[in-house]
């Protein structure tokens, strides 16, 4: 079913078959555990939304927007991409995002706690005003990626590719802890 231009509930669609959404947009909604399967999403807002536990699976996001909502504790690995999409003061915390090409999307005034980005391809990433506290980036490439004014981040340059990627003081000092050094 294809779905174009409409303000609409995902809890009252049955994702028993194959949806298309094409510039919806998805408000005020409490969506908790909802299973999301076969969808395609492009150029959709969602706002002051709660999928957290929600399971997204086969899915497609192109070009959204999501802001004010919450995303906790989502298995991102299952769905098909996260192309081009910013997430805007939303909570993803304990979030899964480990080897996937998330590449230019943003994830900016957020918190993205204790999430995993492990072994990702990040390039160009926006994490600008986020808290990314216990937040794993091992294995993943960062170059060019964002942090300026960003916090609580630990990423080891030693396993990660942070070239030409933006970080503001004084939390880029954090870049140092894996050196075992003292800095006064």
């Amino acid at each position: 079913m294809i779905f174009e231009d409409e303000n609409l509930n995902l809890s009252k669609i049955s994702f028993n078959e194959r949806h298309e959404f094409y510039n919806c947009t998805f408000s005020s909604q409490d969506l908790k555990e909802l299973k999301i399967t076969d969808s395609f999403f492009d150029e959709c807002i969602f706002k002051n939304i709660d999928l957290s536990n929600c399971s997204l699976t086969n899915s497609k996001f192109s070009d959204c927007t999501i802001e004010e909502s919450k995303l906790i504790g989502i298995n991102w690995t299952s769905i098909n991409s996260l192309m081009n999409c910013t997430f805007n003061k939303c909570i993803l915390d304990y979030s899964i995002f480990n080897s996937m090409k998330l590449s230019k999307n943003k994830f900016i005034h957020s918190s993205i706690k204790e999430a995993d980005f492990s072994e990702s391809e990040l390039e160009s990433v926006e994490f600008c005003f986020s808290d990314l506290y216990a937040t794993n980036f091992s294995g993943s490439n960062l170059k060019k990626s964002d942090f300026r004014n960003a916090t609580n981040y630990s990423i080891d340059p030693a396993f990660s590719n942070i070239k030409k990627a933006k970080f503001s003081l004084p939390e880029a000092i954090n870049l140092l802890k894996s050196f075992d050094i003292i800095v006064e």
